[in-house]
């Protein structure tokens, strides 16, 4: 049978949780869009990009380091061998390496972590670094964050506008702590958590905030990216390149429009740069890009519906091979991701995910350039409701 969404009580809303739907942006149920004649307009968001010679940067030459030697990618053996000798009178360092490192990462590894880069909306725009724990998906959750998923996507995060205090990820005291901490944690920090990216400043500004071999060690990443052109596209994935992330194992990534827009790219123009950004990452095992629920269904929904109501025969997922080919999940098998489909066999070749970016229920269906009450309305609704009136 086909998957289930959640059930919802209320009525559609013309922008649900999906690519470019904020909780924050007028027409929002979290924030009331009337306001007062007498209270002072909101001032308008600092655009990051007027702000770009502002973003802090790592300081070149470093005036130190912090790794102390024989524990950097360029000690020598001798130099790596000399640590071993190193007398420790610290309970902590008399502990086996192998049950120390199980240790850290049981206390700071297996985690999904925000890395964020924001400019304020004060007079004087000012950026901001961030970390925190991401806790709207816990990372033993299987399955892909796709629409009728019980896993919500990046679209609906609200970790960095929440009133709820953010979890901080508790690592710093133990890095300064002593620099042979920082030696043994540093690279589990990297390598056996999810980094979330959601910022687009930050992304494209990484390897200026972030020491190359740092990056070299991350395996896990969840990036939100805005789909504007295909020129802005590449830009994506030049700063998600081998060069930037060699060891990257792992690639999740939603492809949202602004509110309120419309497509502007073919979807052949997308799949062909996905095809080329996966050809040349075939050290990836778990790829997928979440996209508008416009885009998707132009691309995959005569292979997720059925031809009579668009009833949904399937999941909200697709199997992209790189020679072109298409392939949605054939029921009864079960759920593959991040895997290929079952029914490909044992040699399916390579390729990816394409997913559904929304949280919206199935059976809702999507109105595009159409008439409603107020002139031309986009959005969701729901075709059975409109069937009983």
């Amino acid at each position: 049978m086909a998957p289930r969404s959640p059930t919802y009580n209320s009525s559609p809303s013309p922008f649900p949780e999906s690519p470019g739907y904020s909780v924050t942006s007028p027409g929002s149920p979290a924030l009331s869009t009337v306001e007062s004649p007498t209270s002072p307009a909101t001032p308008l968001r600092a655009d990051w990009r007027d702000h770009v010679d502002e973003i802090p940067r790592l300081p070149s030459p470093r005036p130190r380091d912090l790794t102390p030697y024989g524990f950097r990618d360029s000690d020598t053996r001798d130099q790596q061998r000399h640590v071993h000798a190193m007398p420790q009178n610290s309970f902590w360092f008399k502990v086996p390496p192998n049950l120390r490192r199980d240790i850290l990462r049981l206390a700071f590894g297996d985690r999904r972590l925000h890395m964020g880069l924001k400019i304020d909306n004060a007079l004087s725009p000012t950026w901001h670094s961030f970390g925190m724990v991401c806790h709207r998906v816990s990372p033993e959750d299987e399955g892909p964050m796709t629409r009728g998923s019980l896993k919500e996507g990046p679209w609906v995060d609200i970790c960095g506008i929440s009133r709820q205090e953010p979890e901080p990820i508790g690592i710093i005291g133990w890095l300064l702590s002593c620099r042979h901490n920082y030696a043994e944690t540093i690279d589990i920090l990297y390598s056996m958590n999810t980094i979330l990216i959601y910022d687009e400043p930050l992304l494209t500004r990484l390897t200026q905030l972030v020491l190359p071999h740092r990056l070299a060690h991350v395996t896990s990443l969840e990036i939100r990216w805005p789909f504007k052109t295909v020129d802005h596209l590449n830009t994506a994935f030049h700063h998600l390149s081998p060069s930037h992330f060699p060891n990257l194992k792992r690639l999740y990534m939603s492809l949202e429009y602004d509110v309120y827009s419309e497509p502007s790219i073919a979807p052949s123009a997308i799949t062909a740069i996905l095809n080329e950004f996966v050809r040349n990452r075939s050290d990836l095992v778990e790829c997928a890009f979440a996209l508008p629920v416009q885009t998707f269904e132009s691309i995959a929904l005569h292979l997720v519906t059925s031809n009579s109501r668009c009833e949904r025969i399937t999941y909200s997922e697709i199997w992209c091979s790189l020679d072109g080919s298409l392939h949605a999940v054939k029921l009864p098998y079960v759920d593959s991701y991040p895997k290929p489909p079952f029914q490909l066999g044992p040699n399916p070749g390579r390729g990816y995910w394409l997913l559904e970016g929304t949280g919206a229920p199935l059976t809702w269906r999507w109105r595009s350039s159409s008439h409603g009450f107020s002139g031309l309305f986009t959005g969701w609704y729901d075709p059975d409701e409109d069937a009983e009136n």
